[in-house]
């Protein structure tokens, strides 16, 4: 190794910020991606997520409902199932 190899080395090493991603790295992935295709997931990520939130509310009032009326017991058997199929394909992705 020579000199100059170590100076670059050094040099790589000062400018490494690991784990920090600048706004001006975020608008460059996006033109590189392309802007519509960005939008696109990023609608997606967050509707994703909306869902995930939604899904735990939904779970939260179901077993209060159940617990306030046991004997409603084909309604229960009902949410169960749409819960399930909510789950399977959250799974999915």
């Amino acid at each position: 190794m020579n000199n100059e190899d170590i100076d670059e080395q050094g040099e790589l090493e000062v400018d490494d910020k690991s784990g920090m991603v600048t706004r001006m790295i975020w608008m460059k992935y996006l033109k590189a991606g392309g802007w519509i295709p960005g939008l696109i997931y990023a609608i997606a990520a967050l509707a994703f997520q909306i869902l995930r939130v939604y899904t735990d509310f939904w779970l939260c009032e179901w077993m209060e409902e159940s617990i306030r009326s046991p004997a409603n017991v084909n309604k229960f058997y009902i949410l169960k199932n749409i819960y399930e199929i909510i789950v399977i394909l959250i799974l999915q992705r």
